[in-house]
């Protein structure tokens, strides 16, 4: 009788539930290659390359392109399965460049070279070691989507981490500004990422609600903490705007990260619900909201 995973001895597969996983060193993948799920058929063209990618080549690479809502980032998925390394992320160089230099570690652990820890890697990023971080898994739903339709845990991811121009990590005390900026602290749990681009993602974590990308208008003053949000509107054509029921100018308008705005008054969330063409109010930042159509 066959044993779960992690029990009994090495074998070269696993019937274990009527699904087939393997194992190499010990360690066992529940990929779609090793454990198919039978729904082939509803896969599209980017699903089967990617399953394509990872049996013919042995990895696949997913960009993420930045734009003006933060900085872009790329991953591998497959390096788990045909290596048992754990997948490889960066964060916040140019869209263009990292893949090229993803590959490059990719056959660096083709060759027996995975990533390790506490290590400092040359041979990546031209003049500059990197090195890596484990990323704590409340970042995976966030940033690892497709990779999570690919596999199952466990799903050893680690966070390339490269340095500024003078060799300074993100932990060290006289890092430039863009390595602290462009790279999130995924090896920390996603609630405590600090504020910056990266801070939409930890909000959308913690509350389900708003999507990253989500902006809306609001004052000035409620930016500026003078003031609470009082009053929301969610208008038919999907804008919405977050106010203090005071008057307002056009100079006070500002748009802003939703995430933002829920970071600092998290009962906000309170009204992800809201539906297009619905307004909703209270008489004091702790009070219940009121909810009713717009006029």
């Amino acid at each position: 009788m066959p044993g779960r995973p992690g029990q009994g001895d090495a074998a070269n597969g696993l019937l274990e539930q009527d699904v087939l996983v393997t194992e190499i060193d010990g360690t066992w993948c529940f990929c779609r290659i090793c454990a198919p799920a039978d729904d082939e058929a509803t896969w599209d063209d980017g699903d089967r390359k990617l399953v394509s990618d990872v049996s013919s080549h042995g990895w696949h690479l997913i960009k993420v392109y930045g734009d003006g809502n933060g900085p872009g980032w790329c991953y591998t998925i497959g390096l788990w399965h045909t290596f048992r390394s754990p997948e490889v992320a960066m964060f916040g160089l140019r869209d263009e460049d990292m893949p090229h230099w993803l590959n490059t570690v990719g056959e660096q652990v083709r060759h027996g070279a995975p990533p390790r820890p506490n290590e400092y890697r040359p041979g990546v990023l031209e003049g500059v070691d990197v090195t890596w971080r484990p990323v704590h898994d409340s970042w995976y739903p966030e940033l690892f989507g497709y990779a999570l339709w690919f596999t199952s845990p466990p799903l050893p991811v680690v966070q390339l981490v490269w340095p500024d121009r003078d060799g300074h990590y993100p932990w060290d005390g006289d890092v430039g500004e863009r390595c602290v900026r462009d790279q999130p602290t995924a090896w920390e749990p996603i609630e405590r990422q600090p504020s910056g681009p990266w801070r939409p993602m930890a909000v959308h974590a913690m509350h389900g609600w708003p999507n990253p990308e989500m902006r809306a208008f609001t004052t000035t003053r409620i930016v500026d903490g003078l003031t609470s949000v009082l009053a929301v509107f969610h208008e038919s054509d999907d804008d919405w705007s977050f106010v203090d029921g005071g008057s307002v100018e056009r100079e006070d308008i500002v748009r802003v990260h939703t995430a933002h705005l829920v970071d600092e008054d998290p009962s906000l969330a309170e009204l992800s619900d809201l539906p297009p063409g619905w307004e909703a109010h209270r008489e004091a930042s702790t009070g219940t909201w009121t909810r009713q159509p717009i006029d």
